[in-house]
């Protein structure tokens, strides 16, 4: 998402922050620096280089809601925590801590607030006060702390499911956020790299474990497709045109190539084209599976590439497709954010 400066009290009523998920009301004189798909950067007036840090997370979890066990989520403190002190909210469980950050020279103060949303997802927002150590003893800290306080007591999740709770992790699979702007769930073993050394170019993921890798490998790229010129900027686009457009031309590229691609609509500013081809690498056969989504985002159109590569032999041919159909699942359930500019990929 773009960076914003507003001023809180301009802002009026809930700043809703991570696709919506969380509601805060924003005290008097702090302001939103910048926001991620779920994080958020807070500065208030009074206190040099105090800074208040919220993420919110989701966690796709049936049997933790219908225990209503948060220990999965939580690290051994803050289960401590939670068990001595009980506190709640109106709008959740309520754990508070606090700690000194030596290295960085700050006084941290934490809360943490935990709701589930029936029947399956449990919701976390994490509030991270940093204050200079040399400014703990100022009254102005109390007044910030007292601030944050209200700003979690009167916070609220959606009464729905957002977009983060759609890419929500769960025990086999964790979200990726790629560039900030392609948001997926990929299987939980997996890291992701990016391809050129210096920290620009597709990314690659691939198993954590070194024993895996080199039999399978996920790429992931993207492109933009923008509005030539200001005068098109207040007519309303036809994505699924422009969709269907697109699709077209890649199909006609596959066809010269003997190869044929299904293309699905995902809604009227969604839209999927697939295939499927073998490969040979070195006398190795492979299995490449390739996947364009098309997902309108402000006033672009984005077209997420995926490739899922795989060494191809008799004993994992059903694994092969069952890890090819889990992908394809995960892309067409994606999130699309705010694309980074094009020098920063």
């Amino acid at each position: 998402m773009s960076e914003e400066t507003t001023e809180a009290a301009d802002r009026g009523g809930m700043t809703l922050l991570a696709a919506g998920t969380l509601g805060v009301r924003i005290a008097a004189g702090w302001r939103v620096s910048q926001q991620g798909f779920a994080t958020a950067t807070l500065f208030p007036d009074g206190i040099e280089h105090a800074v208040l840090q919220i993420e919110v997370a989701s966690y796709e979890d049936p049997n933790a809601v219908s225990a209503e066990d948060y220990s999965d989520f939580l690290d051994d403190e803050a289960q401590q925590l939670c068990a001595e002190s009980g506190l709640s909210g109106a709008t959740g469980l309520i754990i508070k801590g606090s700690w000194v950050d030596q290295e960085n020279g700050s006084h941290r103060q934490i809360w943490r607030l935990l709701k589930s949303l029936f029947p399956d997802h449990v919701r976390m927002a994490t509030f991270t006060l940093s204050v200079p150590l040399t400014q703990v003893a100022a009254p102005a800290t109390e007044r910030l702390a007292d601030e944050v306080e209200a700003m979690v007591q009167r916070a609220a999740f959606a009464r729905s499911l957002t977009a983060l709770d759609q890419v929500a992790p769960t025990r086999d699979m964790k979200r990726v956020s790629l560039w900030n702007m392609i948001h997926m769930r990929v299987p939980a073993e997996w890291r992701f790299i990016r391809e050129d050394g210096d920290g620009t170019g597709m990314y690659r993921g691939e198993p954590e474990d070194e024993a895996e890798r080199g039999r399978e490998a996920f790429w992931v790229n993207f492109d933009e497709f923008r509005r030539q010129n200001e005068a098109d900027a207040d007519e309303t686009t036809d994505h699924r045109t422009l969709i269907t457009e697109l699709t077209t031309r890649i199909s006609s590229e596959l066809k010269a190539s003997n190869r044929e691609a299904e293309v699905e609509f995902l809604g009227d500013c969604d839209g999927l084209l697939s295939y499927q081809y073998e490969q040979d690498s070195d006398g190795e056969q492979l299995r490449v599976y390739r996947w364009f989504r098309f997902a309108a985002v402000h006033d672009a159109m984005i077209m997420g590439i995926f490739s899922f590569v795989a060494a191809e032999n008799d004993d994992d041919g059903a694994k092969l497709g069952d890890r090819a159909a889990m992908l394809g699942r995960e892309i067409r359930n994606a999130v699309f954010g705010s694309p980074e500019p094009a020098a920063s990929r």
